[in-house]
């Protein structure tokens, strides 16, 4: 029996103790690994030999999706999202589901970009033409990577505003301009519009 063994009245002579301490073997798995423990779950010990199914390997993503007003993303973690469906799956499912207005801020000099998403595919359909193009179209935008061909990962995304997709385009439009007239974006930032 150990000298600091808790409860030593408790203690038998044909049991074992072992000093247990984490290592790093299979430490990709910890937080995610899903076991099927059976009656185990409420007892004290575990029988080493005793097999346990495993249930499932949670994804580890590295963004966590937090809600869309938590939502800031560089360009470089909107393109892993974009890209990877199965991974974030929770991402691709929250994006298309809504219309926005969105906010691009450059890094670089603080100028800002507001825009909006709508039609088919939301939100998610309009951050996945940013990721492929790296402009999404937007003639300022455009002129900063023409001069400035890497500048588009100095790019930051959030959500102004989430709307419903049950509004008109020409509704979602009057809001966005809203924001422009707002935030003095066609004067001061990237809108031409």
């Amino acid at each position: 029996m150990p000298l600091d063994y808790p409860v030593p009245e408790m203690f038998m002579e044909d049991s074992y103790i072992f000093d247990l301490r984490p290592t790093d073997i299979m430490s990709d798995l910890r937080e995610r690994l899903i076991i099927d423990w059976g009656k185990a779950t409420v007892s004290w010990h575990q029988w080493a030999t005793n097999k346990k199914a495993v249930l499932a390997i949670q994804a580890n993503q590295k963004y966590e999706f937090k809600g869309f007003d938590k939502m800031i993303l560089k360009y470089s973690q909107l393109k892993e999202i974009i890209s990877d469906k199965i991974l974030y799956e929770n991402w691709h499912t929250a994006l298309s589901s809504v219309y926005a207005i969105y906010l691009i801020v450059d890094e670089t000099d603080g100028k800002q970009y507001i825009g909006s998403a709508y039609g088919e595919g939301g939100l998610l359909a309009r951050w996945k033409c940013y990721v492929d193009t790296k402009h999404g179209g937007d003639a300022k935008l455009k002129e900063i990577i023409c001069n400035s061909p890497e500048r588009y990962e100095n790019f930051q995304f959030s959500i102004l505003q989430v709307l419903p997709k049950t509004i008109s385009p020409e509704e979602v439009i009057e809001i966005e301009n809203l924001y422009k007239n707002k935030l003095l974006t066609r004067k001061f930032g990237l809108n031409t519009n």
